[in-house]
């Protein structure tokens, strides 16, 4: 898999990828709330950092969900520092501890 993704120029999102698989994935999924869940997972496909509509047309993958979760959060985190990344996380249902592990592993 790493192979391929240095092949075709995508080896960062291919390395989170195989950190979370490696590890364990970030969501969190409390029974009584799979509805908020699952609104929770389009919203990050569906939008960008800056509250914009993103034109992801396949919004069937995990893994793809798992690259854009970490980059978002990654991002908020260098941004805006760590109080806005848990934030971030308990927004979206994310382990804040996996996203920081993975961000070791990574």
């Amino acid at each position: 898999m790493m192979l391929y993704g240095a092949i075709f120029g995508c080896l960062s999102p291919i390395l989170s990828v195989a950190a979370f698989l490696s590890y364990k994935s970030p969501f969190i999924s409390p029974k009584d709330e799979k509805q908020n869940v699952e609104k929770a997972k389009a919203a990050l496909l569906n939008e960008n950092l800056d509250g914009s509509t993103s034109i992801i047309d396949n919004k069937q993958s995990d893994h793809l969900l798992m690259v854009i979760a970490y980059n978002k959060w990654s991002r908020i985190l260098q941004e805006h520092g760590a109080r806005s990344a848990h934030q971030f996380c308990r927004s979206f249902y994310l382990n804040s501890t996996v996203m920081y592990m993975i961000r070791l592993d990574s």
